[in-house]
């Protein structure tokens, strides 16, 4: 899915940018915008980050893997301040909940099932290619932080739930690359956004591909 996703981004924004050589950067000053997105959300689990405890014994229990499709909500305030720059703060939040399982072989042979949710603030700066009509493509970036939170259900094979004290809220740092076109405020994009290391996994991947409106 995640192939398909950035095949279909790549040419829609190759088309546009084609199509914007001689297209109009967004205007100056200050705008609001909103955008809708769909992402593939990828968070790897790590072997043994867990604990689960029960019938007097505890065991390392490795955190499930997440690769899920989900829906982003997110809203921009943003400044143009040069004629082809613009900077942006933007908050997303992600609609749905990730969720994972795994079976573990060993120790408590318990199976774990696991969600978490994300939302996220971002500084980005935007470049915008072409000055004179309508269509306009833009490139650039952004950093930030993530804020994430996981909860763990972990089963034994005989049924018992285990305690546990794993889970809990992570605030990471992230980065995000992009590119896209607009067109007199609206505008479609991809963006590339990766978190550092979660308490219990690896990092966050997201591929995202958005449409959106902005309003001077």
């Amino acid at each position: 899915m995640r192939i398909l996703l950035s095949a279909v981004t790549g040419a829609a924004l190759l088309a546009l940018a084609v199509a914007s050589t001689d297209g109009r950067a967004e205007e100056a000053g200050l705008y609001f915008g909103a955008d809708l997105g769909i992402f593939d959300f990828e968070l790897p689990g790590k072997a043994g980050e867990l604990q689960g405890c029960g019938g007097g014994r505890c065991d390392n229990i490795g955190s499930p893997s997440y690769d899920d499709i989900n829906i982003r909500l997110s809203g921009v305030v943003g400044l143009g301040l040069a004629e082809n720059f613009r900077a942006e703060g933007e908050l997303f939040f992600d609609i749905d909940t990730a969720s994972a399982s795994r079976h573990e072989g060993t120790g408590h042979s318990a199976s774990v099932s696991a969600d978490v949710r994300t939302y996220g603030t971002m500084v980005n700066g935007w470049f915008d290619i072409g000055t004179s009509t309508s269509w306009a493509a833009y490139l650039g970036g952004g950093a930030g932080l993530l804020f994430a939170k996981t909860s763990h259900n972990i089963v034994s094979r005989a049924g018992d739930a285990l305690s546990s004290d794993a889970g809990g809220t992570d605030t990471e740092t992230a980065y995000q690359l992009g590119a896209g076109a607009h067109f007199e405020g609206w505008h479609v994009g991809y963006r590339f956004l990766r978190s550092s290391d979660l308490n219990d996994y690896s990092n966050i991947t997201e591929h995202i591909l958005l449409v959106g409106l902005r309003i001077w």
